[in-house]
């Protein structure tokens, strides 16, 4: 063998006992803080956007009432028992700290009081039973096509709050021509608290927001129909007895 070939030699690494010891305690430690957020329940709920679903009848109804545990809830979970609640559109949840869920609700909010049937209908055209629990709609008189009757519901219930208790009753009027030809099949009569009359169509009831500052610009101290049904950029009033 030629002496210019050297012998390489190996060493054996030691095991650090002292390093492994902490990784495993890490390892243990780390093992059950997850186990403890994995079992730790709901320790408080905070609700909102709900007016017409109490806060106790959301959590018993999605099966929140037994504080589950609190990394066992998703939006889908609590959607899918939530769907039949008609007054219930959707729910939104949240996981904040110290172990509190936060849940923002959407409601179909009670439009309006069908005459003919006493039912309410909501803002997504449901109708929902009457138990004289809503107060304060408005009654639709007469009967519509569903299509326009959720329309309708859905656009209305996006008006401002302070128009929306102006409003008393609700007919579907469309307009005719002479012929005694339909010109505007989608046209509503509203009676208002202040005693006008607002003619108007499905697809403008937005413009009912300016209601207010119409009377109020134009000083119309006398009492008539307001018709909102034309020109977005224009509108007539027409005394009673003119």
């Amino acid at each position: 063998m030629s002496e210019n070939v050297k012998t390489k030699i190996v060493k054996k690494k030691r095991i650090n006992f002292a390093r492994l010891l902490v990784v495993i305690l890490v390892l243990y430690i780390l093992s059950c803080f997850l186990i403890y957020v994995y079992k730790e329940p709901v320790r408080h709920f905070e609700i909102k956007g709900n007016n017409y679903v109490s806060d106790m009848e959301i959590l018993r109804e999605a099966k929140l009432d037994n504080y589950p545990a609190y990394v066992s809830l998703s939006n889908k979970k609590v959607n899918k028992l939530l769907k039949d609640n008609p007054l219930i559109n959707k729910v939104t949840l949240k996981h904040g700290w110290n172990f509190t869920i936060y849940i923002s609700v959407t409601e179909n909010i009670p439009v309006f009081i069908n005459k003919n049937t006493n039912e309410v209908c909501l803002s997504d055209g449901t109708m929902i039973e009457n138990n004289n629990k809503y107060t304060g709609l408005p009654v639709l008189l007469n009967n519509t096509t569903e299509e326009k009757r959720k329309l309708f519901a859905k656009n209305f219930s996006e008006l401002s709050e302070g128009v929306k208790i102006m409003v008393n009753e609700i007919e579907y009027s469309p307009s005719y021509n002479s012929k005694n030809q339909i010109i505007d099949e989608n046209r509503f009569l509203l009676s208002m608290t202040d005693k006008n009359l607002v003619y108007l169509t499905i697809n403008k009831i937005n413009l009912l927001d300016s209601y207010l500052d119409i009377i109020a610009t134009e000083k119309l101290t006398d009492k008539g129909t307001l018709f909102l049904d034309g020109d977005e950029t224009r509108h007539s009033f027409k005394k009673f007895g003119d």
